[in-house]
């Protein structure tokens, strides 16, 4: 298994910075991510041309082993996982 990740700059003051949209809230998780609040953690832009990807994020995982902490969306019904 495999995750990836675009490492992204966005243009200041070209964004909206918003609480999550993808109903973890609704099944009782108060957090996403360590780092960042749930009402932080996306942040929205109607600007076209204000994102500049930079570069890629890629960790494995040993076939034989999950990682020990991962999430997925509470929308998705079949996890790969």
């Amino acid at each position: 298994m495999i995750q990836v990740v675009l490492q992204c700059r966005q243009k200041p003051d070209t964004f909206k910075i918003q609480g999550e949209t993808m109903r973890f809230r609704s099944t009782g998780q108060s957090d996403v991510c360590p780092h960042v609040k749930v009402d932080e953690v996306e942040w929205v832009t109607e600007h076209r041309k204000s994102l500049m990807p930079y570069g890629i994020l890629i960790r494995t995982f040993s076939p034989d082993q999950e990682p020990a902490r991962y999430f997925r969306s509470p929308n998705d019904p079949n996890p790969l996982f």
